[in-house]
């Protein structure tokens, strides 16, 4: 039996911001995602604003209520702060995507990820 296709994060870099959001701190942290062919991340939101570079492979992507959209290498994605991140896989049977996201977030964020609740992720 072959393992569950996985989602493998790498921090980059994280740095301090002399940006203020809101009167608060801020960081940004910019990751590695690589996506194991078929593999994808639960709903979820992110505490700051998401900018996304596809480096390798095929991304889908579905934000809040927009559309389903499909992301080649080379391609670019925005995801405000917060906004349910709904879909965000790979659907490549054979090929592994990769990611590369920079994130501004209040630097005293706990998590840059933040699972959604089963009862809220129905339509």
């Amino acid at each position: 039996m072959s393992a569950e296709p996985k989602v493998h994060v790498k921090v980059l870099r994280s740095d301090e911001l002399e940006v203020l959001q809101e009167g608060k701190p801020t960081k940004a942290t910019m990751l590695e995602v690589t996506l194991d062919p078929r593999a994808g991340s639960p709903p979820h939101r992110h505490p700051g604003a998401v900018s996304g570079y596809v480096a390798e492979g095929t991304f889908e992507f579905q934000v809040g209520d927009g559309p389903l959209q499909t992301f080649k290498a080379g391609d670019t994605f925005f995801e405000p702060a917060m906004i349910l991140h709904r879909v965000g896989r790979n659907p490549d049977p054979e090929k592994r995507a990769r990611i590369i996201v920079t994130m501004v977030h209040p630097a005293d964020a706990k998590q840059l990820m933040i699972p959604e609740p089963p009862e809220k992720n129905r339509p």
